[in-house]
């Protein structure tokens, strides 16, 4: 009986867990190759990606022992390929003089594949174009590149990756359609930098004083601007073939035979010193004699239906209550030790935390916490602004993406000032002097005279001043009379206008940074716009509104409100249609702590009118 993609899979994961060495031989031989490309093209080591796969076949191997019942094997697997290669990044990076890029040397990691092209002869021709795509995917993070690559080179769809990766399906999109954009502008760009000028005599001028032929912002800032007057460096911005697809069609590295057999010889040791059944009672109800695999996983897929459908429902994920019971996010404190605490999970096995001053920071994949643990407290630290990372291990054996806590600011305790030893003078009818003190600080500044002697509106920094003497400015007088400064008491009753506070200051101080705003517009059937977009942070009520117009023109023709922070939307043809244009497609999105974000996309659209 022969079995067919997901299918086999999950047959041969069943006989894996009953400790049946050739089901694991099977997984090896089905995604050793596709594993390995995307390994080796994020590590850029053939050896080091040999290591990895050894590594993602081992810990594959003790999960399914353990009961891990993966409903997508080939996704699982990925997974645990992707934890294994950001382990060997995070240790490679901690070593002196480390020498991982020996060998890159030797790979061609920008050769094409054409069958992957739906019109390959453009891009045949211009090697330039493969070159600058793999330049650009080449800058961006490790986690950021796999995520690319997983989406685009290996064919993973968004929710597939949202659970592949154990990431929340609202914040893949986002960050899909980031990635995306920024590719997109990356290469295109550079292409306009290093011919457009030969093309374009305004465009030529405009970036004369730019020195070099490397990308940089403000580069990208004349570029832009540029486009919006240009009509014929805008078309030929859309005439360059689609990075995207470029770097979707990027050939596979093969492993050499030698390398192969010298990881699947590493892991067969493996499995074979472990190889002994564990004690699992549904494992050890029937005995299935291997006299015909057809059979053995009959009976193995009908035990198993109970244990795949309570994993499938109690997938583990990450905490999502985790907070800090002793600092508040992005206020100063100077107490060093900060303490964690978070939700419990039923189905965490185990916790890696971390402390840094990075925002986006990973754990090692090993145990600093049992999975019972519900509070992290961290040593004693620093002045600086810190952050807390936090991984989640399931019992399947994968480790889930980091939550991100911070920052905590830390800063040396100051010691209070000491109150003015000038009494306060108790109120004084109007036609009564008032009396004598010494200026303060704030008070000995020399200011101006007035024709007219007035009181000066309290400042910000008066406003903070632990004596009264700090609201008070000296008065001015024509003959230089020595100033004297007028107790709290004497202020009018009026209240003073409120001083101005920027929205992002005042509200929500909760919410996280708002950022990251994303476009893409798709040109689809059907006469239709696929528009997309996707930001990160911020905290809800969102509110915003995605406009289309004409490159040339500044007027819209459509406008489509926005509530949330990701989604897609499809823009029909406007009632005057135009035939063929560029569109311009520009989001803007408020949160309700008044943080906003802005973007903007075109593509070439052929109105079919």
């Amino acid at each position: 009986m022969a079995f067919r993609g997901r299918d086999q899979d999950s047959d041969l994961a069943l006989l894996a867990a009953a400790a049946d060495q050739s089901a694991i031989e099977g997984l090896y031989e089905r995604w050793f190759q596709a594993l390995y490309d995307f390994v080796l093209h994020t590590v850029h080591d053939a050896e080091l990606a040999a290591d990895v796969l050894r590594v993602t076949y081992t810990r594959a191997w003790d999960a399914l022992r353990r009961g891990a019942a993966p409903r997508d094997v080939k996704g699982w697997l990925f997974g645990l390929a992707h934890d294994a290669a950001i382990d060997d990044i995070r240790h490679r990076s901690s070593l002196p003089d480390s020498d991982v890029d020996d060998q890159a040397e030797d790979l061609d990691f920008a050769k094409l594949d054409a069958s992957r092209l739906v019109n390959p002869e453009p891009v045949a021709r211009d090697p330039e174009l493969v070159g600058l795509v793999w330049e650009a995917v080449e800058t961006l993070s490790p986690r950021d590149y796999m995520l690319l690559d997983l989406h685009l080179r290996q064919g993973f769809a968004p929710d597939e990756l949202a659970e592949a990766l154990s990431l929340r399906r609202n914040t893949v999109q986002p960050l899909l359609v980031r990635l995306r954009a920024g590719l997109e502008e990356a290469v295109t760009y550079t292409l306009l930098l290093r011919r457009g000028r030969r093309e374009c005599p305004d465009l030529d001028a405009l970036l004369a004083t730019m020195e070099g032929r490397e990308l940089r912002p403000e580069t990208i800032s004349l570029i832009e601007r540029h486009l919006g007057e240009c009509a014929a460096c805008s078309q030929r911005k859309h005439r360059y073939p689609s990075p995207v697809e470029v770097f979707a069609a990027l050939a596979p590295l093969p492993a050499s035979p030698r390398l192969r057999q010298a990881v699947w010889r590493r892991v067969t040791e493996y499995v074979q010193s472990s190889a002994a059944p564990l004690a699992s009672p549904w494992w050890q109800e029937r005995k299935v004699k291997i006299a015909a695999l057809a059979a053995a996983v009959v009976i193995l897929a009908a035990i198993a239906i109970t244990p795949f459908a309570s994993a499938a429902r109690n997938a583990v994920h990450d905490p999502s209550q985790v907070h800090s019971t002793s600092h508040q996010v992005g206020q100063a404190s100077d107490l060093r030790v900060i303490a964690i605490s978070w939700d419990q999970q039923p189905q965490a096995q185990a916790f890696a935390i971390r402390w840094s001053q990075q925002p986006r920071d990973l754990p090692a994949a090993r145990p600093d916490l049992a999975g019972a643990a519900t509070g992290a407290t961290s040593p004693p630290l620093g002045d600086g602004s810190w952050y807390f990372h936090l991984r989640t291990e399931g019992s399947n054996g994968h480790w889930t993406s980091t939550v991100h806590l911070g920052p905590f600011v830390i800063v040396s305790s100051t010691p209070t000032p000491a109150p003015s030893e000038t009494p306060t003078p108790a109120p004084e009818p109007a036609t009564a002097a008032a009396p004598a003190v010494a200026p303060s600080a704030a008070a000995v500044a020399p200011v101006a005279p007035a024709p007219t002697a007035t009181r000066a509106k309290p400042s910000a920094t008066a406003t903070r001043a632990h004596t009264p003497t700090a609201v008070a400015k000296p008065s001015a007088s024509p003959s230089g009379a020595t100033a004297t400064a007028r107790p709290v008491a004497a202020v009018p009753t009026a209240p003073p206008p409120p001083t101005s506070v920027p929205p992002t200051a005042t509200s929500h101080p909760i919410c996280p940074a708002f950022d990251n705003g994303a476009v893409a517009a798709t040109t689809g059937g059907g006469n239709r716009v696929a528009v997309s977009w996707g930001s990160s942070g911020g905290c809800g009520p969102y509110k915003g509104s995605i406009t289309a117009r004409y490159q040339q023109d500044a007027a819209a023709y459509a406008s489509y409100p926005v509530s949330q922070p990701s989604g897609t939307l499809t823009d029909p043809a406007p009632p005057h249609c135009p035939g063929t244009s560029t569109v311009l497609y520009t989001l803007g999105l408020q949160d309700a702590g008044g943080q906003s974000v802005s973007a903007s996309a075109s593509t070439k659209v052929v109105w079919v009118c």
